[in-house]
């Protein structure tokens, strides 16, 4: 599917920013703040060349599913209302957010997400008794 594949990692709000320009999307320089880096946010941007096209693809991974969720929230409204980030739509799967910034069609950006291969898995520490005494009964 690409011709070329490199990735751009970020922590923070400067990674951002400097990944973002070095890919040629400076108009999304602005989302930083929206990106829920002060939740404890990771980003990592991979990146491939299509067709003489460059498909900038943001996985923006949270700490909690519900994060992840909230922030879907706050930045679907934010895409939407820019013409700039035409076309850019946003999904969640557990902890992890994609984002493929203006993609050159729909169908390329459904095949990014599809080649992302993420798994989850959630552990439950409860504490637990067990019973080794009959229980005592008043009569």
């Amino acid at each position: 599917m690409d011709d070329s594949r490199h990735t751009e990692v970020s922590l923070g709000p400067a990674g951002y920013d400097a990944a973002v320009k070095s890919l040629d999307r400076e108009a999304y320089a602005s989302l930083a703040p929206e990106l829920g880096f002060s939740s404890g946010a990771e980003l990592c941007s991979p990146d491939f060349q299509w067709k003489r096209r460059r498909e900038v693809l943001l996985l923006v991974e949270f700490p909690t599913p519900q994060l992840a969720e909230q922030q879907l929230h706050h930045l679907q409204p934010l895409l939407a209302a820019k013409p700039e980030f035409a076309g850019t739509t946003v999904e969640r799967d557990a902890s992890l957010l994609t984002m493929v910034l203006s993609p050159s069609s729909p169908e390329m950006a459904a095949r990014l997400r599809k080649s992302i291969k993420y798994d989850t898995a959630i552990t439950w520490n409860e504490p637990s008794q067990t019973l080794t005494d009959p229980p005592w009964f008043q009569f």
